[in-house]
Parts: structure tokens; sequence; C-alpha cells
């Protein structure tokens, strides 16, 4: 409940509808710019009306998408230190759905006048949208799943790159920390999904904790939730679920890391 008198604000709600509306016009409009491409190389009526209705479903799905998107970014919670890249985020989609929605209305006109420049601009603008829609999603799996998500999966970089049982020197959140637990942990404790009321995507998040404490208690990773459940055997219990567990060396990084008293 919202406001003084108890009024319902409804924007976080849309907000929250984002990610089902957002995959709906993502694939109509990939549909439409392959299909356009395939028209260029092969002549095909087809093609051509299979990208038309794809065109007109995509642009109606982006406009909702763009929609809940802006509500969702507006009703706050996210890391200012992604803020750069939700800003991009958002003008991009909105640009998308003004883009497709060019391009269905001047194929709807194209259609009355066969052969018109009108479905060469048509077509152009259908296929220039799939470079555009791949840069969204990517910036899209940033915001949830933390800058590294495709590299921290690589061998040799982010939480996959070797380390010792204890790093000499001071241990750093964003350098050391941040990129184990966002590669690991994100999908369940993020901006997304907060599973337990715990996010994990900035340093402050983390030390606030969720619904069952806070999950580090700086100074002690024994006292720390956060090291407990990273060591547990027990299945029901230890973390990340369904996924396999830390290396002893990731785990044995973080437990130094609370030790040091979780510096910055």
């Amino acid at each position: 409940m919202g406001g003084p008198e108890g009024s319902w604000d409804w924007m976080p709600l849309l907000g929250r509808l984002h990610p089902l509306a957002v995959h709906f016009p993502i694939a109509f409009l990939l549909l439409s710019g392959v299909l356009e491409a395939a028209q260029v190389l092969r002549k095909s009526s087809l093609f051509r009306d299979a990208a038309f209705v794809c065109s007109l479903t995509g642009a109606a799905g982006a406009l909702l998408a763009s929609f809940t998107g802006w509500a969702n970014a507006a009703s706050g919670g996210h890391d200012d230190s992604s803020a750069g890249i939700l800003l991009t985020h958002r003008w991009l989609g909105l640009s998308i759905a003004a883009v497709s929605l060019v391009a269905a209305v001047l194929g709807v006109a194209a259609r009355r006048r066969e052969g018109s420049i009108l479905r060469g601009t048509s077509r152009s603008l259908q296929i220039l949208l799939v470079p555009a829609l791949l840069l969204q999603g990517h910036l899209g799996g940033m915001l949830v799943f933390g800058e590294s998500y495709i590299t921290s999966a690589l061998p040799g970089f982010g939480a996959n790159k070797p380390v010792g049982p204890h790093r000499p020197g001071r241990i750093e959140f964003q350098r050391d920390i941040q990129p184990i637990l966002k590669a690991h942990c994100i999908r369940c404790h993020g901006e997304a999904k907060a599973k337990g009321g715990l996010r994990v995507d900035s340093k402050a998040l983390l030390l606030k904790g969720g619904d069952s404490g806070p999950a580090v208690h700086p100074g002690s990773s024994g006292r720390s939730l956060l090291h407990q459940r990273l060591v547990t055997t027990d299945p029901a219990e230890r973390m990340p679920q369904k996924s396999a567990p830390l290396s002893p060396s990731q785990i044995d990084l973080i437990g130094a890391w609370i030790d040091q008293g979780a510096p910055d």
C-alpha cells in the first residue's frame, strides 16, 4: 500500500511484468528481420507475408515491453553502479519500439502501393532492428546478471580465474568478491529475483541482508550467514542451490574478505 491514505501504487507491479512482456516482441522482431533478409535473397510471397505479420505483432509487443520497462526502472531498487547501463537500456528499448512501429506502418502502406519506396524502407528498418535487439538483450543480461555475466563463465576470467587460498594483502569487494557473487548468486539474489529478500548485486545490499538477517558480519566469517551457507554440507542449506558449489579457493577468499572486515 502506498500514499498517505493507503492508495495502491500500481507502477511496481507493472514493472514486474516487464520480463513477461519483453521476450514476446524480441522473438517476432528478430524473425521479421530474418524473413526480410531472406526476402532480399530470394523473392517469396511467403517470406513477405510472414514478415509483415511478425512486424505488426512485434511492434505492438515492443510498445508494451518499453512501457513496462520504464515502469520497472522508475520503481527504483537499481544499483547505482549500473545506472549508465540502465539509462542506455531504457532509451534503446524506446528507440526499438519507435522504429518497429514506423516499420510496421510503412509496411501497411506499402501493401497498398506495391514496389514503392515504402516497402524498401520498411524492410531496411526491420533488418536494422536485428543487431539493435541483440545489443538490447546483452544490456538486459548485464543488468540482471552483472557486467561480467559472459566473461565470468570463460576460463581465466572473472569467477573462474584461479585464486590462491589467501590472496595476500587487502581483499577488495569489487575486484575480488563481486565477480564471484555475480557469476554464481545473482540469478537468485539479484534485481530480478531476490530470494529470501537477499540481494548480492552490491556491497550495500549484501550487508543489509535479507529475511534471515544480515548476510555478513564484518570481521567474523564464522558468524556470517553467507559463509555458513557456502561451507555447509547440508544440501538443503548449501548455496548456491541447484548448481555446483563454489570452489574451495572461492569460498576461502570470501571468508578471508569477511574476516578482514568486508572492505570495499
